[in-house]
């Protein structure tokens, strides 16, 4: 692929229990539990993804420092989604690498901030998070939703459907590197916060994509149903 990503799952098994690495690293794949059941209608005309049931099902990859930056990298998470509510109710996790107590970073929906990036801090908090700050984006409907970090700054920022939708550059304590943490899809590690709806395309690259590639990840599935405004990219 063109922007390389390190780890790049599409989640489009039907009978495997493995989730396929089409990334720089083939070995790095993950592991269903309790495996969602596939064949969906995924975020590209033509494509499929699982629909997790959001209580019991997720993919995860056992401790690896590929999927952690340095402690001044760069790095972005990315992945498309689509959950069963217009507004869970509760937070649920997208993508996370995280130990039962400590999180290095997530991409999340929470109700009361909407779509959310963020980086944990030692002391079980947030590091830095780029949120929607409440927009009622209508979660039923697919959404390509990437978190991109700039260690020097440093600076986070959260993209939904190709804009740039919330910042930060405002530090909270010392950044978390767990990097002997898991990488999950679906939930958090301890079992909570699972994902109610279909994912796809989870993606890791050790450096922080430009808003002008987000764009185009965004442009390149030709999705007809994404809510306004952020359907129609002015730069389309």
């Amino acid at each position: 692929m063109r922007d390389a990503p390190r780890l790049l799952w599409p989640l489009t098994e039907r009978a495997q229990t493995v989730a396929r690495n089409r990334g720089g690293n083939p070995a790095l794949q993950g592991t269903y539990t309790n495996k969602p059941p596939p064949g969906f209608r995924g975020p590209a005309f033509g494509s499929t993804a699982p629909d997790f049931n959001g209580s019991t099902q997720r993919v995860q990859r056992a401790a690896d420092a590929a999927l952690s930056p340095d402690p001044g990298g760069d790095f972005s998470v990315e992945v498309w989604c689509q959950n069963d509510a217009a507004t869970p109710g509760t937070a649920e996790m997208i993508v996370t690498k995280d130990a039962p107590t400590n999180r290095e970073y997530w991409l999340q929906y929470n109700p009361a901030r909407g779509f959310a990036f963020a980086i944990g801090n030692t002391a079980s908090g947030i590091y830095l998070e780029g949120n929607e700050g409440g927009t009622a984006t209508d979660a039923r409907l697919w959404h390509h939703i990437v978190g991109t970090y700039v260690g020097a700054t440093p600076f986070a920022t959260l993209y939904v459907d190709g804009l740039a939708v919330g910042t930060d550059n405002t530090t909270s304590g010392s950044r978390e590197f767990p990097s002997l943490s898991p990488f999950y899809v679906g939930a958090r590690g301890n079992d909570t916060l699972f994902w109610n709806g279909r994912i796809s395309c989870a993606a890791y690259y050790g450096y922080a994509l430009t808003a002008e590639r987000v764009r185009a990840h965004t442009r390149a599935m030709q999705l007809p149903e994404l809510s306004p405004p952020r359907a129609l990219l002015t730069s389309r």
